[in-house]
């Protein structure tokens, strides 16, 4: 396979897609042998400039803060443990949706919300890395043979 090919075959198969089917497949090995014939059109778009809010190293920053707020030693991986499993704790009641949990912390937490708004604004202020552009699958697949 040439790179058109695997980005194309990389975006055929959508994240909804996987989290539907992977619940219905047991634990195991299993054979697979299928052909299929995809036929569409990729589009690439231009690379450009993002902020790298996923790339910020959480753990290193959330240290980090409690450092310059003059925690440190046990106290400060006391808190970080303590936040880090209060946010999973929000996540996993929330079932792990995008965005419910953050929603279910703030009502908890009410105090936060001007602290997390202060901060998401000091985003803009972090330098943009150079990041790929966007890759786009538009078409068909048949399954030709195979299950």
């Amino acid at each position: 396979m040439n790179a058109v090919e695997t980005l194309a075959l990389s975006k055929i198969v959508k994240d909804g897609e996987v989290k539907v089917a992977r619940p219905t497949v047991k634990v195991g090995s299993y054979p697979v042998e299928v052909t299929v014939k995809v036929t569409g059109t990729l589009a690439v778009g231009a690379d450009n400039d993002r902020r790298p809010t996923a790339a910020v190293p959480t753990l290193a920053a959330l240290a980090l803060a409690m450092k310059y707020a003059g925690i440190t030693g046990p106290h400060a991986k006391a808190a970080i443990t303590r936040a880090m499993a209060e946010a999973m704790a929000g996540a996993a009641t929330c079932g792990y949706e995008a965005g419910a949990s953050e929603k279910a912390l703030l009502e908890a937490h009410p105090e936060i919300v001007e602290m997390i708004g202060a901060v998401k604004g000091a985003l803009d202020t972090l330098p943009k890395l150079p990041c790929a552009g966007p890759v786009k699958f538009t078409g068909s697949v048949e399954t030709l043979s195979g299950s």
